[in-house]
């Protein structure tokens, strides 16, 4: 496994990132305090061929609740769900802004995130 770890300051706090480059599951822990999740947007891909675009802190877990049926209800009646594309980002208003980004793309300019 592979990670990298920086320091920064903000303001009167030393900040400590560290980031694990496993595609489902990263952390920004605050020096002192507990690991806080960053969010990721992610498209999964329905047994229908449609896309769904979210967001979560853990893919993996969301993934899961899809799978099960209790994620959403579009994905509940287009079972099985599979996961084609993720990307990470710093802070929750960025995942949302990035969600509502994705969602206005055609199907085809969505299909070219995740297969080029």
């Amino acid at each position: 496994m592979w990670t990298r770890s920086s320091s920064y300051r903000t303001g009167s706090a030393w900040i400590t990132a560290d980031r694990n480059l496993w595609p489902h599951r990263s952390v920004i822990a605050l020096v002192g305090q507990t690991f806080h999740p960053v969010p990721f947007v992610y498209i999964l891909q329905c047994r229908d061929g449609t896309l769904y675009t979210g967001i979560a802190k853990d893919v993996i877990k969301r993934l899961k609740m899809h799978r099960s049926g209790k994620g959403a209800k579009y994905t509940a009646t287009r079972l099985p769900v599979e996961l084609v594309w993720q990307f990470e980002v710093p802070t929750w208003s960025d995942a949302m802004r990035e969600e509502r980004r994705i969602k206005r793309l055609t199907r085809k300019q969505k299909l070219q995130l995740f297969t080029s």
